[in-house]
């Protein structure tokens, strides 16, 4: 059967789905995919198809048993195996990750370390480790952190998809000896290159060599890295089959003008992509482009017509039985959906149009939307900029970037390149053009779309739209038709955040920080009270001792963490208002983030902070450099009350007099949402709480995370809450919730919901009915 390759492949990407993932939706795509196998009518093939079936199936269940720990998380000391390219510094926090063997059973498992390393000399010995080493390590085991918010990204997912279930938080680290043998020679090799191509006196050089060639992203830029990512371009540089043809086309011509037969160059080129895809570290791209080229020159061989598509689905099929849980890989399935796209695509695009532009308009535009579905739901946002910008960018990088690097890369061998600083000076001036192009078509806002966590009719609409249109690509007269359902799709995938009947109140999980998301029905109108921030190396070098300087971690700020993707989640395209309750920096800290990111028609403050200069200067800074530098300043006193749509308002209760931000000059809101009434408390202490006036409560916020000096027994008493919310960081170095707080709210029959256990925390509501969801 031609196609029987394929349908293999999708029965093993069902089943894979099937037994990790159990759900209404992958028991129903699977059992859907059996009535097609057997509507094919072909017994030899079905009778193949379910043994295939049933021995993978029990391999499947066999790998899911054996997804376990050797270790009791009681262990301190351990010997680790630790690969070169898995060792990471940054400031000063060493991570890497270790092989051991000091289980219970003596199995070998992988674990995760950090460790602060303590001076500017012990960052620099393990930024030039040369090869693997064997270290010695003690600390405590710890339970890597689940996702605090619905839909964003879990590390301990994250890490036991790599058999990695614990991490290692050291307090003393030493290399004991340097790991020498083959098992090692792939990541030492890789670590020789990466060292020699440091050498090169042009570091943008630099950089672009080790992420074009070799898969290190990392050395890019951090602001040129998001801008590639948000306008859709990042492919360019994860090693493809557009970078195999490139090279194949520049050293196929070298070897055959050397007097090499094909037959010849075909072997060496298989060995050359196999030792590359290896010593990269195996992408799945390289692997994909290696394992059809292979393919394509056995079938040559064997007298039989070669097939892209067959060798690409070996290779799909070949991965996925050797780690099941690679199909939930983003990499993994934007690599083979496109790959199939243009397989399957191209000769039909190209047959319907005859002008190059033309015909890579429509690839770009058909891949584009491939990507759609995969990436609203990982980033719940997508660019259409990399319609217009993938054609100019391919040509710059194939013409002038791809070879001149090369140039000097092959300088290099002889140890001439720096000899050639002009030559690297002149990529890099074209690079920083690119550079300067992709930065300022990230600005292009009307371009990108957040769409929200899609609801499952509209991405099953959009699915199925897709797959029509593409079937139309080669059927003329399917056109017209598949064109008004792709539009269709295309706006309700656009409307998606506003066809949401219900309306919610989520208790953001920010750890030891406060923010709330206000989402009125049909999103008619979003608003944010308080924009949690933590403060980060980054943000205070100015204030940073130049000895400590190295200490300083560029990591990502709980905005870029936390709220936008939360915001982009929910479908929040802009902000109707922000309440801020008062000028901590766990309750404003985000505001300058999300103000750049989102734009916010009202700001909300109230008149206690007045007086608190310097968070007002902050505030105006973040509003003059925000999406909209005009918005409107309310200042909100004891009486005032908001409008927040046609059915709901909320009345302010505090603060009543002018003062300098404290945490008694809080904003205290109260009104009812939906079927219950809320009371968001903000970090005002008992003495406030106790001149409130006395009002129904279905829901508490509350007050400055559960402390000692907030939340009364008279308070809870006067007001007679039937739940409380606390947000509040583990494990965090104030000890709140207070255990008094607990108790006394436990002792009036409060039910008690915390970020902290729980993650974020959404009441969700209709116009009859309501229910509160939690992350964990």
């Amino acid at each position: 059967m031609k196609y029987g390759l394929i349908f293999h492949a999708v029965g093993i990407l069902l089943l894979i789905l099937l037994v990790f993932k159990p759900h209404f939706w992958s028991f129903l795509l699977y059992l859907v995919w059996l009535v097609r196998v057997f509507c094919l009518h072909n017994r030899q093939f079905l009778r193949q198809f379910v043994v295939i079936q049933l021995l993978l199936g029990m391999f499947f269940v066999y790998h899911k048993q054996e997804e376990v720990s050797h270790l009791t998380g009681k262990e301190q000391q351990f010997m680790l195996d630790v690969a070169v390219t898995d060792i990471k510094v940054e400031g000063n926090l060493l991570s890497l990750k270790g092989q051991t063997s000091d289980t219970v059973d003596g199995k070998s498992e992988k674990i995760q370390v950090f460790y602060t390393l303590p001076d500017e000399q012990s960052q620099k010995d393990w930024m030039t480790v040369p090869q693997s080493v064997r270290v010695f390590a003690e600390g405590t085991l710890e339970v890597p952190n689940q996702n605090g918010n619905f839909y964003l990204f879990n590390y301990q997912e994250y890490l036991k998809r790599q058999d990695i279930y614990w991490i290692l938080s050291a307090d003393e680290i030493r290399i004991e000896s340097s790991l020498s043998s083959f098992t090692y020679w792939l990541p030492n090799t890789a670590q020789a290159i990466t060292q020699w191509l440091q050498t090169l006196s042009n570091q943008t050089v630099q950089a672009y060599s080790l992420s074009l060639f070799f898969n290190q992203m990392d050395a890019l830029d951090e602001d040129a890295l998001s801008a590639y990512q948000t306008i859709g371009l990042i492919h360019l540089f994860s090693i493809s089959g557009f970078h195999v043809q490139y090279f194949l086309r520049i050293f196929k011509n070298i070897f055959l003008r050397m007097g090499l037969t094909v037959e010849h160059f075909d072997l060496i080129a298989i060995l050359i992509l196999g030792l590359y895809t290896m010593i990269l570290g195996m992408p799945y791209g390289l692997i994909r482009s290696t394992m059809a080229y292979s393919y394509n020159v056995i079938q040559d061989r064997r007298g039989q017509d070669p097939s892209s598509i067959m060798g690409t689905t070996w290779a799909m099929q070949v991965l996925m039985i050797l780690d099941p849980q690679v199909i939930f890989s983003l990499s993994f399935q934007l690599t083979f959906a496109l790959s199939y796209t243009i397989l399957f695509t191209g000769q039909a695009i190209q047959a319907r149009y005859q002008h190059p532009l033309m015909v890579e308009l429509w690839q770009s535009f058909t891949c584009t939307l491939v990507t759609i579905p995969f990436l609203i739901m990982t980033y719940f946002e997508f660019s259409w900029i990399a319609l217009f910008l993938n054609y100019v960018y391919s040509w710059v990088f194939a013409a002038f970037l791809f070879p001149g690097l090369l140039s000097i890369l092959a300088l290099h061998i002889f140890t001439l390149a720096n000899y050639f600083w002009w030559l690297q000076s002149a990529i890099a001036y074209i690079i920083q053009g690119v550079e300067g192009i992709a930065k300022f078509a990230q600005s292009w806002t009307w371009f990108h779309w957040i769409t929200g966590r899609p609801q499952t009719w509209v991405l099953l609409f959009f699915v199925c739209s897709l797959l029509y249109f593409l079937v139309s690509l080669s059927e003329p007269q399917l056109q017209k038709s598949a064109h008004i359902f792709i539009a269709i799709a295309i706006l309700a995938l656009y409307a998606n955040p506003y066809l949401h009947r219900y309306g919610q109140v989520a208790m953001v999980d920010v750890g030891q920080g406060d923010s709330l998301l206000l989402e009125m029905p049909y999103q008619s109108n979003v608003y944010a009270i308080d924009l949690a921030g933590k403060m980060n190396f980054s943000e205070i070098a100015g204030e940073t001792k130049e000895e400590d300087a190295w200490k300083m971690r560029d990591s990502d700020s709980l905005a870029e963490r936390q709220l936008i993707p939360m915001y982009k989640a929910a479908g929040v395209r802009r902000l109707k208002g922000v309440f801020l309750t008062h000028g901590d920096y766990d309750h404003i800290g985000s505001f300058v983030e999300i103000a750049a990111t989102f734009p916010i028609e009202n700001l909300y403050l109230p008149i206690g902070m007045q007086a608190d200069k310097e968070s007002l200067t902050t505030i105006e800074a973040g509003i003059q450099a925000g999406r909209n530098p005009d918005m409107n300043i309310i200042w909100l006193r004891t009486g005032d009350q908001m409008n927040l749509n046609r059915h709901t308002k909320l009345l302010v209760l505090a603060p009543s007099e002018v003062s300098d931000g404290e945490n008694k000059d809080s904003l205290v809101l109260y009104g009812q949402i939906g079927l219950h009434r809320f009371l968001f408390t903000g970090d005002i202490e008992g003495a406030e709480e106790g001149i409130l006036p006395q009002v129904p409560v279905d829901i508490l916020k509350v007050a400055h995370h559960g402390s000692e000096n907030s939340t009364p027994p008279a308070f809870i008493e006067k007001i007679q809450p039937k739940i409380a919310w606390i947000s509040v960081g583990k494990e965090n170095r104030y000890g709140h919730p207070s255990e008094r707080v607990v108790a006394d709210l436990t002792a009036a029959g409060v039910e008690i919901q915390r970020t902290d256990t729980m993650g974020a925390v959404h009441y969700i509501y209709w116009p009859k009915s309501a229910k509160i969801e939690t992350v964990h």
